[in-house]
């Protein structure tokens, strides 16, 4: 394989990975984050199937109580402590804007990008593997079954995540025809959409559940906590460089 056609797979790797949200909720158009939409607010997207069944071990959702968006607004319950600390354990893992930017940039053949865009992709597999450990060691209070459910079903999605970094950065045998090239392409890339399509199922059983327990919005995302508060929330999300 010619070098050109070394420098087009990687450039071409390098986008399909990062097309893979970061986040479930980022599986929503345009959501690199939880969503900042107050529930009752807006329409709430129709369950998938994976949604479902966590509805289907949860409460009905008592609208009139209201699930805000803002921490003041929410009720004081076991779910409201338990989405609290797995906000703030999954932020602080989530990698900065400005290593988004690096993964998603292609290389142009200069090698300085593509040592750094290694870099990255290391430190970020490593802490998507990290969180996903911490994410099965967390304890759930046993009358939350959907939550623990949740759980471990994010737990295994970054996983999956960290695989296809690790898989990018791991060597291979470079491609020797086209349709090699085009092979290992397909396979990355439906990869990435299967984890996508993953997330948008976590993201559906996010949004339920904060409803249903009547939890707000992952406060490091909130603009309308933030700037009551007066947070910085970019601050809140560049912490991981």
């Amino acid at each position: 394989m010619t070098k050109s056609g070394r420098a087009i797979t990687i450039t071409a790797l390098s986008l399909l990975v990062g097309c893979v949200s970061l986040f479930p909720a980022q599986a929503a158009p345009g959501m690199d984050y939880f969503a900042n939409v107050t529930p009752g607010m807006k329409k709430k997207p129709a369950l998938s199937a994976a949604a479902q069944k966590v509805a289907a071990m949860t409460p009905e959702t008592n609208a009139a109580l209201g699930a805000g968006s803002m921490a003041m607004m929410s009720t004081s319950s076991p779910a409201l402590t338990w989405f609290e600390n797995f906000d703030t354990t999954v932020f602080s893992l989530l990698p900065s804007d400005e290593a988004k930017i690096i993964l998603k940039r292609p290389f142009n053949q200069e090698a300085e990008r593509v040592v750094k865009w290694t870099e990255v992709a290391t430190k970020v597999a490593h802490n998507y593997r990290l969180l996903a450990k911490t994410l099965k060691s967390g304890s759930v209070p046993a009358q939350l079954p959907a939550i623990k459910e949740y759980q471990e079903l994010t737990a295994d999605w970054y996983n999956d995540k960290a695989s296809v970094y690790e898989d990018l950065i791991r060597p291979r045998t470079p491609a020797k025809t086209m349709e090699d090239l085009d092979a290992q392409l397909k396979e990355i890339n439906d990869r990435s959409e299967s984890i996508a399509q993953s997330g948008k199922e976590l993201h559906a059983m996010d949004m339920h559940l904060r409803d249903t327990y009547h939890v707000h919005q992952a406060r490091e995302t909130d603009k309308l906590w933030g700037y009551v508060s007066g947070h910085n929330l970019g601050n809140n999300l560049a912490k991981n460089k």
